[in-house]
């Protein structure tokens, strides 16, 4: 299951606590995870999932024709180095432009790498 769109019965949801178990479920296995929502949503729903057709959750790597939902995983649009699909870079700023951020200028990849990095020694520190 890949948590980047769900479609979930907020009652359902509320009443087996899914909340709280996947923060323990997190907490209990943070070595092996690197999405953590993800693991945690994985290993609580194992096989009681359906799959959504494959447009909801387009790729931005890929070139599916008539995406629903663009996943812009990796490098984001918003960086320079962004190499995923320009059609789908074109659709995001167009969708961009008609928000308080239109006027948002790319950002040099540096700034990303530094996050990053930021990200995993805050994440290292927190282990010791």
């Amino acid at each position: 299951m890949n948590s980047g769109l769900l479609l979930i019965d907020p009652v359902k949801w509320r009443e087996i606590n899914v909340a709280e178990k996947a923060f323990q479920c997190s907490i209990d296995n943070i070595e092996y995870i690197s999405f953590a929502d993800q693991y945690s949503l994985n290993v609580i729903f194992n096989q009681q999932w359906k799959e959504l057709d494959a447009r909801w959750n387009c790729y931005a790597q890929n070139d599916t024709p008539d995406p629903y939902l663009i996943h812009f995983t990796g490098m984001k649009p918003i960086f320079k180095g962004y190499s995923g699909n320009s059609r789908y870079k074109e659709q995001f700023f167009f969708y961009l432009d008609q928000t308080p951020w239109k006027d948002f200028t790319v950002k040099n990849d540096m700034l990303r790498l530094m996050k990053k990095l930021y990200n995993k020694v805050t994440k290292k520190l927190k282990r010791i």
